[in-house]
C-alpha cells in the first residue's frame, strides 16, 4: 500500500474509522466509506448508498484490436504467418477476459474496479465491501 496515500486517507477518516482494506494503492475501505483515491483528491461513498455490486467479465479491447489488424494486414499482405498471429490474438482476447466490478450508489453513481491479475485480491476487497453495506 502507498504509505503517503493512506495518510491522506487517514486524514478524511471518522475517529471511529480505520482503513481496513485498501486495493491497488487507489481503493480504500474502512467501516464507514469507500474512499477511491484520484489524483486531484478523494471520492467517498457511504456504504448505505451502495445499492449494487455488479460482476462482470470483458474481453480485453487492446489484444482485440491487434489481433483484428493483424489479421487485415496479413489478409492485404497476403501473409499467411501474419494472419494466423492475428486470429491467435484474437483467441487470446477472448479467452483471457478480464474481470471488473461496478458498484452503482444511490446518487446514480457508478464506481468501476478493474479486477487484479490476482482475482482473489479484488474478490476480498469487494467482499469488505459487501459486508459493511448491508
Amino acid at each position: 500500500m502507498d504509505d503517503s496515500v493512506k495518510a491522506k486517507v487517514e486524514k478524511y477518516i471518522g475517529e471511529q474509522e480505520s482503513i481496513l482494506a485498501s486495493y491497488k494503492g487507489k481503493y480504500f475501505a474502512t467501516q464507514k466509506r469507500l474512499f477511491i483515491y484520484k489524483k486531484d483528491g478523494f471520492e467517498d461513498y457511504m456504504y448505505k448508498d451502495i445499492i449494487s455490486i455488479k460482476y462482470g467479465k470483458h474481453v480485453r479491447k487492446y489484444l482485440l484490436i491487434a489481433g483484428i489488424l493483424l489479421l487485415i494486414l496479413g489478409i492485404f499482405l497476403s501473409n499467411i504467418l501474419i494472419s494466423f498471429f492475428g486470429f491467435l490474438v484474437i483467441i487470446i482476447a477472448f479467452l483471457f477476459k478480464t474481470n471488473s466490478y461496478l458498484i452503482r450508489t444511490t446518487g446514480g453513481d457508478k464506481v468501476p474496479i478493474k479486477g487484479s491479475k490476482v482475482p482473489s485480491e479484488t474478490e476480498n476487497f469487494i467482499k469488505i465491501i459487501r459486508e459493511h453495506s448491508g
